[in-house]
């Protein structure tokens, strides 16, 4: 299952179910319809989830408020909800489809993320601390 904020967020789950699928194993990707255009080669199913507000999104994550609201949150685990109940996968992997660790434990089904992490002791990161409005 990828989310729609970014392209990351649907080429890891892509290429993964790629690769699951010329493996032999059978997989559907949940992705939105604004992602269609990257999925008309892909070998398995697809399904189409409602768009996640990527504009929104982006405003708020630039404006340092979270991300998404109680209600899209709310909607987006319903929407998990449904699909796991239909597919019944043995495991169902997302990419910061952040409601889907809820959604698949409720549902009892395994559940795996991707991230995107790069992890190197030769590195020394220089944390800047945005310059955002404070907040009571």
């Amino acid at each position: 299952m990828a989310h729609d904020v970014t392209l990351a967020h649907l080429g890891r789950p892509l290429r993964l179910a790629e690769g699951l699928v010329a493996d032999g194993h059978d997989v559907t990707l949940a992705a939105s319809a604004e992602s269609a255009r990257f999925l008309k080669n892909f070998p398995g199913r697809v399904h189409t989830l409602a768009p996640t507000g990527k504009a929104r999104f982006i405003d708020n994550l630039a404006k340092g408020r979270p991300v998404f609201d109680f209600e899209s949150l709310k909607r987006f685990t319903e929407e998990d909800e449904a699909l796991l109940a239909a597919l019944r996968p043995d495991l169902v992997i997302g990419d910061f489809r952040i409601t889907l660790s809820i959604s698949a434990r409720r549902a009892g089904i395994p559940y795996a993320t991707l991230t995107n992490a790069y992890w190197s002791p030769a590195f020394t990161p220089r944390f800047v601390v945005p310059n955002l409005p404070m907040v009571p």
